[in-house]
C-alpha cells in the first residue's frame, strides 16, 4: 500500500486533471447546445430543398404533407439500413438498445405525424418537434456499431448514410453527456477526490487483486471511468493503461 505522501501527490494530480477535463467537457457541451439548433435548421432546409426539387421534377404536388412523408421515408430507410448492416453475416442479428430506442422514437414520430392533427393545428410546433425527433432517431441509431465493411465505405450512398448517422450520433451523445454527467455541474468534493486517489493507489499497489465495483462509491467509480483511469470488467475495477501511466507519473516510477 502506498504511503500518505504518495496518496497526497495522486490527489493533487487528480484534482488538476479533473479541473482540465471539466473545463474542456463544459466548453464542448455548451458548443454542442449552441450548434445543434443551427444544424437542425440547416439539415431540415437541405432536406426540404432536395425533396422539393425531386417532387417538382415529377407529377406530384410538393405540399407540406408530401415533404413530411418523404422525410419519414428517409428516416425509415435509415432505421432499416442500420438494422441490416449492424452485424457481419457470420453473426446472429441482435437488437441493440440504441437501435430499439431509435425505432421507438420513430414510431412515436409516425404517430405524431399521422395519428394526430398537430400539423394542421400548429404547423410551427409540429415542424420543430418533427426536426428534433428526427435528429434523435438518427442520433440513437448512430450509436449502433456497424459492420466493418459498412464503416470502411462501399459506395457513395453508404458513405452518406454512415456520415449522417455519425454526425447525429455525435450530437445526441453530447446531449447525453450534458444531461447525465453530474460531475460537470457539481464539482467532486475534496473527500471524493481523496477517495478516488486511494482507489487508484490501491489498484496500482495490487494489480493482480482488483477491487469489486460494488465496494467503490458509485460517483467515485463513475468519475474515474469518465477520466478513463479505470475500467470495469466482470464487476471488477482495473487500472487502464492511462491509469497506470498516471500513477507512475505521480509517484515517480
Amino acid at each position: 500500500m502506498m504511503n500518505d505522501a504518495a496518496i497526497d501527490e495522486v490527489t493533487q494530480r487528480l484534482e488538476a486533471m479533473l479541473h482540465k477535463e471539466r473545463r474542456e467537457a463544459i466548453v464542448y457541451s455548451l458548443l454542442t447546445v449552441l450548434c445543434t439548433p443551427a444544424f437542425v435548421a440547416m439539415a431540415s432546409l437541405a432536406a426540404g430543398v432536395v425533396l422539393l426539387y425531386v417532387f417538382r421534377q415529377s407529377d406530384y404536388r410538393a405540399d407540406a404533407a408530401t415533404v413530411y412523408t418523404g422525410m419519414v421515408f428517409f428516416l425509415a430507410s435509415m432505421v432499416a439500413f442500420v438494422l441490416m448492416h449492424s452485424f457481419d453475416s457470420q453473426r446472429e442479428v441482435q437488437f441493440s438498445k440504441a437501435w430499439l430506442a431509435g425505432a421507438g422514437v420513430f414510431l412515436l414520430l409516425l404517430f405524431l405525424t399521422y395519428g394526430t392533427e398537430l400539423r394542421q393545428h400548429s404547423p410551427t410546433l409540429f415542424g420543430v418537434l418533427f426536426a428534433l425527433a428526427g435528429l434523435l432517431v438518427l442520433g440513437l441509431i448512430g450509436q449502433v456499431r456497424l459492420a466493418d465493411h459498412v464503416v470502411q465505405g462501399s459506395g457513395t450512398w453508404y458513405d452518406l448514410f454512415v456520415g449522417v448517422m455519425a454526425l447525429c450520433g455525435f450530437i445526441v451523445a453530447a446531449y447525453g453527456e450534458l444531461l447525465s454527467a453530474s460531475w460537470l455541474w457539481v464539482p467532486p468534493k475534496s473527500h471524493e477526490v481523496r477517495v478516488a486517489a486511494r482507489v487508484l493507489c490501491r489498484l496500482a499497489a495490487s494489480p493482480n487483486d482488483p477491487l469489486s465495483a460494488t465496494t467503490v462509491e458509485g460517483r467515485v467509480a463513475t468519475l474515474l471511468s469518465r477520466l478513463k483511469l479505470v475500467e470495469t470488467t466482470q464487476e471488477q475495477l482495473h487500472l487502464t493503461r492511462k491509469g497506470v501511466e498516471f500513477i507512475g507519473a505521480a509517484v515517480g516510477e
